[in-house]
């Protein structure tokens, strides 16, 4: 967009002798109109900001003919009316509240065309200040959103590193021993505690494995108690067995030895018998 350079800076110099008086109805005009950007300036020391407003105005018009040092200076002055609170909402209010003052001003200078040419200019100057203060307005609103620092993330792996070992653990398996009336039911009950598959952290090949040991474990613990239990179950049947054989031999022995009772006695009579004369 071209500007009329010239008639924008004529019609300053009509404005330049009364500038402190210019940009104290301008700040009375844009509250009084626009009264919901008073808590903007609630904190502001207004003569401070007024002499601000008049060497802004001057810096524009005195570089209306260096349009890319002007781009700058309007850029970072977006970007500092971010931290002000600006909003893109609140230019427009403040382009009309500085139309209006300068109307007041010019009195019969304000002319269509004098109008339109400051309308243009403010255009430009407001696409310029927006230019810049978009990437303040893109910082703040990540100033907003949590980040995570190096400590967080930290903690953060901490706390899930101890939230596994918490509930990432087998019981220990117990196992049973008896040494008395040990039956082959109770030789093959070993209480072991198999742990459910966590839901975090633990694939199903680990959960696999660990039982697999935990079982291999079992069964190797168990053969002392069923090789003492065989052992035990021959010494009874040997036990046994040998008692019966005495008691038969002892049988046998009684038997026989009744049998040569008798026979003696019998051979004893016989023999009486014959040597005794008829």
């Amino acid at each position: 967009m071209s500007l009329n350079v010239e008639l924008l800076e004529q019609s300053f110099e009509c404005v330049k002798p009364q500038a402190t008086q210019f940009a104290s109805s301008f700040y009375n005009n844009l509250l009084t109109d626009y009264p919901q950007l008073q808590p903007l300036f609630s904190k502001t020391n207004m003569e401070a900001q007024e002499q601000k407003l008049v060497m802004s105005l001057v810096l524009v018009v005195e570089n209306l003919r260096s349009p890319h040092y002007l781009k700058t200076v309007l850029q970072n002055l977006g970007e500092r009316h971010v931290g002000y609170g600006a909003k893109q909402e609140h230019y427009a209010m403040v382009g009309a509240a500085l139309l209006k003052t300068f109307e007041s001003y010019l009195g019969t200078d304000w002319t269509p065309n004098v109008k339109q040419a400051w309308t243009d200019a403010y255009g430009a100057i407001v696409d310029m200040m927006l230019l810049g203060a978009k990437p303040a307005e893109e910082a703040l609103k990540l100033k907003s959103v949590p980040q995570f620092t190096v400590s967080s993330v930290a903690d953060v792996r901490e706390q899930a590193q101890t939230l596994t070992t918490s509930e990432v653990s087998y019981a220990q398996p117990t196992y049973t021993h008896q040494n008395e009336n040990l039956s082959r039911s109770s030789t093959n009950s070993v209480d072991v505690n198999k742990p459910s598959i966590p839901s975090t952290g633990v694939s199903q090949s680990n959960y696999a494995q660990s039982n697999s040991k935990l079982e291999n474990l079992a069964l190797h613990n168990n053969k002392p108690v069923l090789t003492e239990q065989i052992e035990k179950q021959a010494t009874t049947t040997k036990s046994s067995f040998n008692l019966k054989l005495l008691l038969i031999a002892s049988v046998v022995v009684g038997v026989l030895g009744m049998g040569f009772l008798y026979y003696h006695v019998n051979s004893g009579q016989n023999n009486s018998s014959v040597e005794s004369p008829v």
